[in-house]
């Protein structure tokens, strides 16, 4: 008899200690399945954002953000898990950020000491920052500043995203919040450094994101239709859901992107408009000392507009260097202005064409001249500021030696073709397609004038329709009292020809104002022209090129305000252009010889060319204090100017003189004021015009779209106001039985203060048969929420069958209170 072996005898599993069994039950209780894998990609999310403002290198200092999004996001969970509202969450959130952001910055922004002396370091820096701010000075310490502010913000999008991802499961909440932020950067960074791969890794994250939200509410529905499913079916939908999400990103990056060209020029406009430009001085004034080479703010006279203001500061900042052969007086012109604005008096101009290229050699056709009336230039420019996408050129470009988008006329049949055909075009402004940075260069061939004095004597005053139709534009407008000193400058000059007019209305500005860049804001109540030719009598180069284009209309001779640099400083090789040189001068046009410059400002060397009559004084600069206010007269001081009533100098001989009319004689020249053009159509030079057919389904669209949004706009403004005003403190069971009551007294019903929630569901089932099972849904909600013993798992899944079931009830309500409309309106309609 074989001996009966005895079975091996297997260990029983450990049982773990008490104090581990109540850590693994507190755990639990605040992990639900799946939040772990939530969390880490939240972290994930915020993390990223992070480290690509890092990489920016916008500042230093800027690696305590990974770190503070990670503190952020975990106490934001752990508040989002709690019993507290969102108002105390937040405020308990605020105090935390505190605690942390001074934490990690004082010793991430202050090298060495101990804590208490790094926090008191950093509280110091701060204090000299908001002083400096307050007082409206530029801070020293402005990196300091910057990175705590970027530190607060990113604390609280760490506990938005915790809050609404764990709380609300709102996940587009934290995408499009943390995108702006990570998107801004990616706008205005125009460094070396690719940030590319952050945004595809955001953008990962965030479909990663999405997924898990579908996942939680695929399996709630499940679990409330009572639908069994295997465990493992959430880890394959989200391993599937991942890859797919790669894929999908992996596609878009290698797939051909296209152009919208006309969103591009929304985009420039918005940033050279007043108030982003406005924003744009008042954040580099308080962070100016920021690397990221961002798109460059000193984008000087490149916007659609040109207000004649206040005093102005402009520093030694050193702008670019152009390489040119020797030659004429040079300006380095970036913007033409052709219509003055009396009402708001600024300056403005409109082209009915955009004409870009993507390649090099775009060519400008300036239009017929005489024989030797000018030659071409060619400059090489070289960038030193950060960067921008202004091209500069002497006057008039013609071969563009860079990709360019011009916004232009054609001006023989305004149509849109006339760069494609080589056709005569007229150019306001022209910009890179690609932004310019500091050290890039780039070539421009100009077609400058050649003749002397006596060739643009010559010329006849019979200008071209397009000259007249633009740049008469407001002669008849012109105060009278200016256009009354024009006449009377011209008649005592004895000019004959346009060119005499225009010289002697030069010289007169250049001897009888001073120049002055410390003006205070003209008056409101007054046109800031007359103030400064007959009050103030002093100003800088806005006010004297728009007093001299003014002059020049009202005595019918087409002239237009051109601003950009002055030539600058010559270096041996080439002109050296700072900021202090941001200029505006004048053009006139002359027949058969096009755009000729004039320079009415006081502290600019004269613009004398061969033949001419009285040469100018060279004035130097000279800024003197306002003078008090006088009484405005209609004529001119007869005194020979001195620094205090005049010029910047006493001229020394009779040939200097300054010319002073006697008394002024009217002399109203009428002209007709034009229309300003549509805004710019998109061409590109050499393909195919666009359909007209194409625009106009595109407008439609557009029109349709923006109803659509209106309407969805107006319908989510309803909602917020009648289901979330006032119900912020309550959970989400709460809120859906509270807008039950809400939507059942919007139809009529009233309810009894003293009826039991059950009570209260028969009366909304019997007025409201259609909504039975989502009001009994949110009821038994309700009643569990109300009256059982707390359990955060129960909890959570009551809140989402209580948020499913009040979609559903919402419409059943409405449904109600349409039908009872109509049967009202068919009542009515009987009767």
């Amino acid at each position: 008899m074989r001996p009966v072996r005895r079975a091996a005898s297997r260990s029983a599993p450990p049982v773990p200690s008490r104090w581990r069994r109540r850590l693994r039950n507190y755990v639990r209780t605040i992990f639900a399945r799946g939040d772990l894998s939530s969390l880490l990609i939240a972290w994930a999310l915020m993390i990223v954002t992070a480290m690509a403002i890092d990489a920016a290198e916008w500042t230093t200092g800027l690696g305590s953000l990974p770190v503070i999004s990670f503190f952020a996001v975990g106490f934001g969970f752990l508040l989002a898990r709690s019993h507290y509202s969102e108002l105390i969450a937040l405020i308990l959130s605020t105090i935390y950020s505190i605690a942390v952001v001074i934490t990690v910055n004082a010793y991430t922004l202050i090298e060495s000491g101990s804590f208490r002396s790094r926090v008191y370091d950093l509280a110091k820096q701060l204090d000299i920052w908001l002083r400096e701010a307050a007082s409206g000075g530029q801070p020293p310490n402005d990196s300091i500043a910057f990175v705590i502010f970027l530190s607060v913000l990113f604390w609280f999008l760490g506990h938005n995203a915790a809050w609404h991802i764990f709380r609300v499961d709102r996940v587009w909440r934290v995408i499009i919040l943390t995108g702006m932020v990570l998107i801004t950067s990616q706008i205005f960074y125009q460094g070396d450094t690719s940030l590319d791969g952050y945004l595809v890794a955001f953008v990962v994250l965030s479909l990663l994101l999405l997924i898990r939200s579908h996942i939680e509410g695929r399996e709630f529905d499940w679990y409330l239709h009572r639908v069994n499913f295997p465990r493992h079916v959430r880890r394959a939908f989200f391993w599937a859901g991942g890859i797919l999400a790669i894929l999908i990103v992996f596609i878009a990056w290698i797939a051909p992107a296209g152009r919208d060209d006309k969103e591009l020029d929304r985009l420039n406009k918005l940033m050279s408009g007043e108030a982003f430009l406005d924003f744009a001085e008042l954040w580099n004034r308080l962070f100016s000392s920021l690397e990221g080479q961002g798109i460059a703010t000193a984008d000087y006279y490149g916007g659609d507009e040109l207000e004649l203001s206040g005093a102005i500061q402009l520093g030694d900042d050193e702008v670019m260097s152009v390489a040119v052969q020797s030659g004429p007086r040079y300006y380095w012109r970036s913007t033409t202005y052709d219509t003055y604005d009396f009402g708001s008096h600024k300056w403005q101009h409109f082209r009915s064409v955009r004409a870009f290229t993507d390649e090099t050699g775009l060519k400008l056709n300036i239009g017929p001249t005489v024989p030797g009336a000018r030659r071409e230039v060619e400059q090489t420019f070289t960038m030193l500021l950060r960067s921008t996408r202004l091209v500069h050129a002497a006057p008039q470009p013609v071969l563009m030696g860079l990709p360019v988008e011009a916004e232009l006329d054609c001006v023989e049949d305004m149509g849109r073709t006339c760069v494609n055909d080589n056709r005569q075009s007229d150019v306001s402004i022209i910009r890179a397609r690609k932004t310019l940075r500091q050290g890039d260069q780039y070539s421009v061939t100009s077609s400058v004038f050649a003749g002397t004095a006596n060739d643009l004597r010559q010329t006849a005053q019979e200008y071209p329709d397009w000259v007249l139709r633009l740049y008469l534009q407001g002669a008849n407008s012109v105060d009278l009292q200016i256009r009354d000193l024009a006449a009377q400058i011209v008649s005592q000059a004895g000019a004959q020809t346009a060119y005499d007019k225009g010289k002697a209305i030069e010289r007169w500005l250049r001897a009888n104002i001073q120049y002055n860049e410390t003006i205070p804001d003209p008056p409101t109540d007054r046109d800031p022209v007359v103030w400064f030719l007959f009050e103030e009598k002093q100003g800088y180069c806005n006010y004297y090129a728009t007093a001299m284009v003014l002059m020049l209309r009202s005595q019918g001779i087409p002239a237009r305000l051109a601003a950009g640099f002055a030539q600058g400083e010559w270096t041996g090789d080439s002109f050296l252009v700072r900021e202090r040189d941001a200029h505006t001068w004048v053009e006139a046009y002359f027949p058969g010889y096009g755009w000729i410059e004039f320079e009415p400002t006081a502290n600019e060397p004269p613009l004398d060319r061969e033949g001419d009559q009285l040469p100018q004084a060279v004035l130097p600069t000279f800024t003197p204090m306002p003078s008090p206010t006088t009484t405005p007269t209609m004529t001119p001081s007869p005194d020979t100017p001195t620094e205090d009533s005049g010029a910047d100098a006493t001229p020394t001989s009779p040939a200097e003189q300054p010319f002073q009319p006697p008394t002024p004689t009217a002399h109203p020249t009428i002209n007709p004021t034009p229309t300003a053009p549509p805004p710019p159509d998109v061409t590109e030079v050499d393909t195919d015009e666009g359909s007209g057919i194409l625009r106009t389904i595109l407008t439609t669209l557009l029109i349709i779209l923006l109803v659509i949004l209106s309407i969805v706009g107006a319908i989510l403004f309803t909602i917020w106001y009648v289901e979330y005003r006032g119900l912020s403190g309550l959970n989400v069971v709460q809120r859906a039985y509270a807008r039950m009551g809400i939507y059942g007294r919007w139809l009529g019903l009233r309810f009894n203060d003293t009826s039991t929630p059950d009570e209260r569901r028969r009366y909304l089932v019997g007025e409201v048969p259609e909504g039975e099972k989502p009001i009994n849904t949110i009821t038994r909600a309700y009643i569990q929420d109300r009256y059982a013993a707390p359990d955060n798992r129960i909890a959570n899944a009551q809140g989402r069958a209580a948020q499913e079931a009040w979609q559903d009830a919402r419409g059943a309500f409405i449904r109600r209170k349409l039908n009872r409309w109509l049967r009202r309106g068919r009542k009515e309609l009987n009767d």
